[in-house]
């Protein structure tokens, strides 16, 4: 689901299958997304657990944050 408001943009991926234990994954995927993300001064949220599906969302703001 992507949602649009006037401030930031909200990509939201969920479902309902057989979930996982955030940290303990294998691989880069995740990682990968949370780099881009974050380096678009976004926030990058992953909810899981085993049998239970995983929510994935990342919020980018429209104008990226000035960086001190």
């Amino acid at each position: 689901m992507l949602h649009d408001s006037p401030d930031e943009v909200i990509l939201t991926i969920q479902d309902h299958g057989a979930g996982f234990t955030p940290g303990q994954t294998v691989g880069t995927g995740l990682l990968g997304m949370r780099e881009r993300v974050e380096e678009l001064s976004g926030e990058f949220i992953v909810v899981s657990a085993p049998q239970t599906g995983t929510l994935i969302r990342a919020i980018l703001p429209k104008e990226k944050k000035a960086t001190p």
